[in-house]
């Protein structure tokens, strides 16, 4: 670890805006709606945008990153998040939907590039890297979403989106930093087996397919949750405190569990035991919630094993990237292919379960699928854990 102390730092820096700018919109909606006049459904697309944002550039992203290299890449975007926060902070809402599109694709870059930018930088230790990416970008965006509705109460909405501003800056100077630091030197890779490397595609490969399928599914179940599940909850017979306070310990457990994962994910075994938690965390406990109103402390221990399956589901599909190639152009192939999709699901998804749900007025179809979409996942993982590398059959 000498010497690694820059591009640890670094990696916080990029890794804090990477869901920030998006979760700490929701609580700000009420002052958003008013200040601009938009109506409930125009102001949800500012957090359906991003998402339709990442879908859509993932692919470009990895391709220019092949062309131009990682870190002017990811520095140029970068620079796209910070002008997007700006113009999102000025009156009227032109301003507010360009900078939002512009904040989406900027983030991207880093959703896509940050786990390649960690394979070239830590080669032997991937785990400590994607451990520090997620507990920093999960830690902010959970306080992000408590703080900003505190703030906008206290002072305006203009001093809050201003704020978000200045923290996507600092984010700037993590991607500068990266220029400061260097790849392993006898770990760089030969011109011929890089080249190799770029004429082969992941959209070609079986595991390339595994792991879209595994990261789409996460993110399909994930955001679905964190949509409906409140109201999941109070047609099971909570009040609206107690229904997000439940919420609020799935995600406290998600967080806890997303940060150790990378560091106990370093063998086949652990790796088996977390797509089986998984698996128990996230069906049988989605099925409960079709009994009657359980004792509060039953609910709080659902939510945590939810949390549990929730948070190794987001770990694994991420630490995929890394373990499943060889090298930086790999993980960033995979990474841009299996976040365009994953993306896409989480983005329609929500919206698709609330209209099954207003078809069938009964959320027993929409529990008994997100069962079977959580099958559908750890059977993907299992199939991936028994290969070795994208490019190796």
């Amino acid at each position: 670890m000498k010497n690694k102390t820059p591009l640890i730092l670094s990696i916080v820096l990029i890794a804090m805006n990477l869901r920030l700018p998006i979760t700490a919109i929701p609580p700000l909606l009420p002052a958003l709606e008013h200040a601009t006049g938009l109506s409930n459904g125009s102001a949800g697309l500012l957090t359906t945008i991003p998402l339709l944002a990442f879908a859509g550039a993932s692919p470009i992203i990895t391709k220019l990153g092949n062309r131009f290299g990682n870190e002017r890449v990811i520095t140029g975007f970068y620079g796209l998040l910070v002008i997007g926060s700006l113009l999102r902070s000025q009156e009227g809402w032109p301003m507010l939907i360009l900078g939002t599109i512009l904040i989406g694709v900027g983030i991207d870059s880093g959703n896509v590039l940050l786990p390649a930018i960690i394979k070239d930088r830590l080669p032997m230790k991937p785990a400590l890297g994607l451990s520090t990416y997620l507990t920093a970008m999960l830690v902010v965006s959970s306080l992000g979403t408590g703080v900003t509705g505190f703030v906008v109460a206290k002072t305006s909405l203009h001093t809050t989106l201003f704020s978000l501003f200045l923290i996507t800056f600092l984010s700037l100077f993590g991607c500068l930093l990266l220029w400061h630091t260097k790849a392993t030197p006898h770990l760089v890779r030969k011109p011929n087996r890089e080249l190799k490397a770029s004429l082969q595609s992941v959209w070609r490969t079986k595991l390339g397919w595994l792991i879209t399928a595994f990261y789409g599914l996460q993110a399909l179940i994930y955001y679905s949750l964190i949509t409906w599940l409140p109201a999941i909850l109070t047609h099971q017979g909570y009040d609206n405190i107690t229904a997000s306070l439940l919420v609020t310990v799935l995600q406290v457990s998600c967080l806890v569990v997303s940060v150790i994962t990378p560091l106990l994910a370093t063998n086949k075994r652990r790796i088996q035991v977390g797509l089986w938690l998984i698996l128990v965390g996230l069906g049988p406990t989605v099925v409960s919630f079709l009994l009657p109103k359980p004792p509060l402390a039953i609910s709080i221990l659902v939510a945590i094993l939810m949390g549990i399956g929730v948070g190794l589901s987001c770990s694994l599909s991420i630490l995929f990237f890394a373990l499943k190639t060889k090298t930086a152009t790999e993980t960033a192939q995979i990474s841009g292919m299996a976040q365009s999709f994953g993306y896409l699901f989480a983005a329609f998804g929500p919206v698709c379960f609330g209209y099954l749900h207003q078809f069938t007025q009964s959320w027993f179809t929409v529990i008994a699928l997100l069962v079977l979409l959580t099958i559908g996942q750890w059977g993907s993982g299992w199939f991936i854990e028994k290969q070795t590398y994208i490019f190796e059959k």
